[in-house]
């Protein structure tokens, strides 16, 4: 058992610094001032774009599967925790963490928070759910 937590550890540290080094590469924005800025806009930064095929909605995605997965086992395995509340709180800090990142986005002058990250994490969260009660 030991060993398990030692792994799911390692694995959750390698995924969280391979998702920020992704996150960190993937900010190209140009922080510019106009002050001819419509306050009617959504977001902060014209330049700021926000489609359903951008790259970061994919790492959105991945990082909240790969999330899910890793708390849904450490808290069953390691921890004994039953399938209902291993479930309940990898959800719960998978999704924490998807709005933290938003609300984080929203305070920048380059970002924007985006409803289609948070539904990109959701799509995440589901399928790994549905990977980790794999038998």
């Amino acid at each position: 058992m030991d060993l398990q937590i030692r792994i799911y550890g390692s694995l959750l540290i390698i995924s969280v610094l391979l998702i920020n080094n992704i996150y960190s590469q993937d900010r190209k924005f140009s922080p510019t001032c106009n002050s001819s800025f419509s306050i009617t806009t959504p977001y902060k930064n014209p330049a700021f774009t926000d489609k359903l095929t951008t790259p970061d909605k994919a790492q959105h995605f991945m990082g909240s599967l790969i999330s899910t997965v890793l708390f849904y086992k450490i808290f069953q395995d390691p921890l004994k925790m039953n399938k209902s509340n291993s479930k309940y709180l990898a959800v719960g800090i998978t999704m924490g963490l998807g709005v933290s990142k938003e609300i984080y986005d929203s305070s920048r002058s380059e970002g924007a928070f985006s409803w289609k990250d948070l539904l990109a994490d959701l799509a995440g969260i589901t399928v790994g759910l549905i990977l980790a009660n794999q038998p």
